[in-house]
């Protein structure tokens, strides 16, 4: 028989209007991207406002006094070989607000350096994490370890935003 507890903190669940979800004191995000800004502009591109920190805007918005944990599942930056000064930063801001729990994904190379330099963040293999045994959580670009599969809910992300460019006239 299943219980629901009052709160619904027990249950994995989306948070209205948000791309996040929750469980227990954890929020759990995927394909943060965060320093895609150095990208666009190496390119000649400009996007208009700091994707970084409107998504930091976001994520301590979204902070109740439950979530004291922000699990990312891949892409935690988007420069796949380097940690530039933009994401040490972005992180570093991020962390006085949350331990941060990086699952690596196709984009993190060299991620682990981030948690050399702050204490509030652990960084996990590609296979993927397990919360209370029953919900597995990767980012989804490799296989996934053989005890996610055993787990009651699998939940990857591997997701990606999409821009359109338009010549100006």
């Amino acid at each position: 028989m299943l219980k629901l507890r009052a709160n619904n903190i027990d249950m994995l669940r989306m948070l209205h209007g948000k791309p996040v979800l929750a469980y227990k004191n954890f929020l759990i995000v995927s394909d943060v991207h965060a320093g895609v800004e150095s990208r666009f502009r190496k390119e000649g591109m400009f996007l208009g406002g700091k994707l970084s920190a409107q998504l930091l805007n976001e994520l301590v918005a979204l902070k109740e006094t439950q979530f004291d944990t922000l699990i990312i599942l891949g892409d935690a930056k988007d420069d796949i070989y380097e940690v530039g000064d933009e994401v040490a930063e972005f992180y570093q801001e991020l962390s006085k607000h949350f331990e941060i729990w990086i699952v690596k994904g196709n984009h993190d190379g060299n991620i682990e350096s981030l948690a050399e330099i702050n204490s509030k963040v652990k960084v996990f293999c590609a296979g993927g994490i397990v919360l209370d045994g029953k919900i597995g959580l990767a980012h989804g670009h490799c296989w996934v370890d053989e005890k996610l599969m055993l787990c009651d809910w699998l939940v990857l992300g591997h997701t990606h935003y999409l821009h359109t460019l338009k010549k100006s006239t």
